[in-house]
């Protein structure tokens, strides 16, 4: 069973717009060419009744085309990739625009064509409520029949298109899903040509476009404008100091704040050029003097605070908005010996209890306010630094949020519970240094863990508490370093020690918890149990016999 899509490149809206003309020698679908002049059969046969011109000009375009495609095809590396790699290939004499300028519009090749089409064909894939391409298309075009398809419903500005709500897919995954072929049939329009189709899905154009052009040339359409979601990152942001820690403000969505080597807290905003921080604390006795390895926003959107731990056991609380000098602080210390945190979680909502990682190995778990401020609890079992650390957050029919998983260099990940000292299960499956661990934001047996090895797992506890669901190691020499979820649960992000993200989508059994799954986890907990019980009996039998005798020669000594 397929667990993981394709992998997909990352990043965020750096858009490249390209339109792309295919030229299918053979069969015509339209004998009547669309502007026609004498001594132009080649080109109208070569382009799909699309573009008429004398053959010795169209001879001198493909020539262009050949030559320009050869360097297409010749990877050079760059971290602008498109830039350096991609340059057109076929040019139209008469763009045009199509749509507002930025996001939403594209540029449609010599539209113009398209007034002789009394069957004119357009479709548009991703919508997000955005119709300005197709109303200017109208506006352009009004004969065209104009189709949009989304996943999520939208309703199409009267007279303009027709809106279908649809999840594009193979069939079968995603679930519900419908082939490019099975929507030209539903919608009738096997005879028919498309003459755009329009496509703007964020990012899953990769997994898309291979459908198409899989399917029968006679579904094929005549033009592809298709935005590109390449993998160069919108923003860079520098700072003076190497970054340890980075988390966005999630009820401010343009600020992102960072925790540094040196011991500062630097804040970048997106919404300025400024790619250095806007704010930055001071390096003094009252914040942080090392590395700031914990970073949390907690609260509500009207009252807010970025807590930071700094590896020497310093607590802060920042008030975001004047980063001048944290509002409160606290040493924190278990039985006076100071804690150097590497991992720190304040569990769902909580803006007072926390639990963090530590280099020794142990876990801790406190308070930042009330009669016992600080560390209380300690969780001991990693034999190493705790390099991941995640609570359980999936709401349902039984309450898991006192559970929460380590990871560590002791190639261990180790299952908790609050109320228990000790380890409820070890998972002891890798072979190096594991360096992160994440629960399923959605699912509650289900978690995530990569090592520097370049494997990653996911595992189901209701499906097996003793092997991986999922196990993938990379090519390439590679060290993972962190991963994470979507908040929806239906990808995972992996980062490396080479600076690269990797996005893969996750299976939708994984994603759609069944409603027995909160039961059998349940079960699987009171397993667990058991078995530490059992084998704490198996480990300590002479003890226990020594404790029995002893206690009935006391009784009988009493006893005389």
């Amino acid at each position: 069973m397929q667990l993981l899509s394709a992998k997909l490149p990352v990043g965020v809206l750096v858009l490249i717009i390209v339109s792309i003309i295919f030229f299918w020698s053979g069969q015509s679908y339209f004998k009547m060419p669309l502007i026609f002049t004498s001594n132009c059969h080649l080109s109208l046969t070569e382009s799909d009744d699309f573009i008429c011109e004398p053959d010795n000009v169209w001879n001198e375009r493909k020539n262009v085309y050949r030559a320009q495609d050869k360097e297409n095809m010749m990877k050079r590396q760059s971290r602008i990739f498109f830039l350096t790699n991609w340059e057109p290939n076929f040019h139209c004499s008469n763009a045009r625009r199509i749509g507002r300028m930025g996001d939403g519009g594209k540029w449609v090749c010599d539209p113009y064509r398209l007034k002789s089409r009394v069957d004119c064909l357009v479709y548009s894939v991703g919508s997000n409520g955005d119709f300005s391409f197709e109303v200017n298309m109208k506006k352009t075009m009004p004969h065209c029949e104009i189709h949009t398809f989304d996943r999520n419903r939208y309703v199409c500005p009267k007279g303009i298109c027709i809106f279908h709500q649809i999840t594009l897919g193979n069939g079968t995954h995603p679930k519900g899903s419908k082939s490019w072929t099975t929507i030209i049939q539903k919608l009738n329009h096997i005879q028919r040509k498309i003459d755009i189709l329009k496509i703007d899905i964020e990012g899953f154009e990769y997994l898309f476009f291979p459908l198409i052009m899989q399917a029968s040339a006679s579904s094929l359409p005549r033009q592809i404008l298709i935005e590109l979601h390449p993998s160069d990152p919108k923003y860079v942001f520098n700072c003076q100091s190497w970054v340890t820690s980075c988390v966005f403000s999630k009820f401010h969505p343009n600020i992102l704040l960072g925790g540094t080597y040196s011991g500062q807290i630097v804040v970048w905003d997106t919404r300025t050029n400024k790619r250095t921080p806007v704010q930055r604390t001071a390096l003094s006795a009252s914040s942080h003097t090392h590395p700031v390895y914990c970073l949390q926003v907690i609260g509500t959107q009207n009252a807010n605070n970025l807590i930071s731990i700094s590896n020497e056991g310093k607590m802060c609380s920042w008030n975001i908005e004047m980063m001048t000098q944290p509002q409160d602080s606290m040493d924190l210390a278990y039985r006076t010996k100071p804690v150097a945190a590497t991992r720190m979680v304040f569990p769902g909502v909580e803006v007072n209890n926390f639990i963090i990682g530590s280099e020794e190995g142990q876990a801790y778990s406190g308070s930042r306010h009330g009669n016992k401020a600080g560390i209380q609890e300690s969780y001991e079992g990693h034999f190493g630094p705790i390099t991941g650390l995640s609570c359980h957050n999936v709401n349902g029919s039984v309450d898991f949020s006192s559970l929460f998983l380590t990871s560590s260099f002791d190639w261990s990940v180790k299952l908790w519970s609050l109320k228990e000292s000790k380890p409820l299960n070890s998972f002891e499956v890798n072979s190096d240094y594991i360096t992160d661990v994440r629960w399923s934001p959605v699912h509650p047996s289900v978690f995530l863990t990569c090592d520097i090895t370049g494997r990653f797992d996911i595992w189901n506890l209701n499906h097996d508490s003793e092997l991986p669901l999922l196990s993938t190691t990379l090519d390439g020499n590679v060290a993972l370093n962190k991963c994470l979820w979507a908040h929806n649960g239906q990808q995972i992000i992996l980062g490396d020690d080479q600076g690269k993200l990797r996005l893969y989508g996750v299976n939708e059994f994984l994603t759609n918890p069944k409603p027995d799954d909160f039961n059998k986890l349940s079960s699987t907990l009171q397993d667990f149990k058991r078995n530490t019980l059992d084998a704490f009996d198996d480990n300590h039998p002479a003890s226990v016999t020594t404790t029995a005798t002893t206690a009935s020669s006391t009784s009988v000594s009493h006893g005389s």
